[in-house]
């Protein structure tokens, strides 16, 4: 006959919980010196990045689609494919589009950066 635990339902406050625990794993890292790998983690998959999209992207950073191409690291003719919908964007640049995407002011400074 197997025996069987009961678990008690405790109420916990996560916050204070939280804390304490990365306290703790700071505290336990403190002494550590050199590099730490990581072997193994889950990357959530990039979004799809539609046409349309696209356009708004580079309009919003008020872009030609020849500057936007030199800013993304592809041709201009690659931009226009993606904008009229004939070829979509690699999975690489589907993550570069959504950086651009969250963070316009970062990227329209770097075409400022070399006079563009």
């Amino acid at each position: 006959m197997k025996k069987t635990k009961k678990i008690r339902e405790v109420e916990v406050d996560l916050g204070p919980a939280l804390i304490q625990g990365l306290s703790e794993i700071v505290e336990g890292l403190s002494g550590v010196s050199g590099k730490i790998a990581i072997r193994h983690c889950k990357v959530a998959p990039p979004p799809v990045v539609k046409s349309k999209q696209i356009v708004l992207i580079r309009e919003q950073l008020h872009m030609s689609q020849n500057l936007f191409a030199e800013v993304v690291g592809v041709s201009p003719q690659l931009v226009r494919a993606w904008e009229q919908g004939t070829r979509k964007p690699s999975r690489m640049a589907c993550r570069l589009l959504e950086e651009i995407r969250q963070n316009p002011g970062y990227w329209r400074g770097r075409s400022l950066v070399h006079g563009g």
